[in-house]
């Protein structure tokens, strides 16, 4: 393989460049934070291919020159015998028309194919203790020692390893057992809640956030008070660029969680998930898994 991931230049005709974003969630903290660095699955590779008069540059130093231009196979300096691959345009950098791959793509052989995205599972848990004083009834438990009262924060956070120029659709699935919380405004689809706040009570707050382009998410809207938890399984597609960080989090104010019943005593009963070995199911307390299960170029 040769080139750029993200800008990558062919030794054929002639082609041209497409752009793509993510999240954070960082335990500790009451609410997420753009993470530091990044990765990115594209590697950097040398642009050795040349075509026309002269030697290939990177996209990115072709898209920094005020006097670039785009052109398509069969304008000048561009053969119609031998146009530039599917997913590249032909690019006139100075005189030189070299074939480049759209953003979202590498160089493979002279053929620009999808530069393969991935994004790790990420998961939170809240482990019922035991009972006691301060988290009374049967249907609740300590979720961190010692007894006092005081605020239990906890999440995961992952890198969407992809092109770092190119936007991706991530369609993502959520599943756990999370007690129910009320959301003030905002926009609610499912227990997805965008755009409102948390009740101001003793219940729980779970969300999901991405780095770039800023968002937070709320994931378990639900009515206020509730002593029951759901049996969350849902698929929500969300807008990242690659190289940017996905977080998911819980904020339990008073270290104290509804159990995993999936009604209100005395008939509540544990929920358990198929397919999920972390934690072992069913599990004795709260948690949320979170997998991307399709990761594609916007517009691509």
């Amino acid at each position: 393989m040769g080139g750029l991931a993200s800008a990558t230049l062919l030794g054929l005709a002639c082609t041209s460049v497409n752009p793509a974003y993510l999240a954070d969630g960082s335990e500790g903290v009451g609410s997420s934070t753009a993470a530091e660095g990044g990765s990115s699955a594209a590697d950097d590779r040398d642009a050795s291919t040349t075509r026309g008069t002269g030697s290939a540059t990177s996209v990115a130093d072709a898209s920094d020159s005020q006097t670039t231009e785009v052109t398509t196979s069969g304008e000048p300096g561009c053969s119609p015998d031998a146009p530039c691959p599917e997913h590249s345009q032909c690019v006139d950098t100075d005189g030189v028309d070299v074939c480049v791959c759209d953003r979202g793509y590498q160089d493979d052989n002279g053929v620009c194919v999808a530069v393969e995205a991935s994004l790790d599972p990420l998961l939170w848990r809240l482990d019922c203790q035991r009972l006691t004083a301060s988290c009374s009834g049967r249907d609740v438990c300590t979720v961190d020692m010692p007894d006092t009262a005081h605020m239990v924060v906890t999440g995961d956070v992952a890198t969407l390893v992809a092109d770092e120029t190119t936007l991706y659709a991530v369609t993502l699935r959520l599943r756990g057992v999370v007690e129910p919380k009320a959301y003030l405004g905002g926009v609610t689809n499912e227990h997805w809640n965008e755009g409102g706040t948390p009740n101001n009570d003793g219940w729980n707050t779970a969300m999901l956030s991405i780095e770039d382009p800023p968002r937070e998410v709320f994931v378990n809207a639900g009515p206020a008070g509730a002593r029951f938890c759901y049996a969350l399984d849902e698929e929500h597609t969300v807008v990242v660029r690659g190289g940017a960080k996905l977080g998911i989090q819980v904020i339990d104010p008073n270290n104290c969680a509804i159990a995993n019943l999936d009604a209100p005593l005395p008939g509540g009963e544990p929920i358990a998930f198929e397919g999920i070995d972390d934690p072992p199911q069913p599990h004795e307390g709260q948690f949320l898994y979170v997998e991307a299960i399709e990761i594609a170029p916007v517009g691509g």
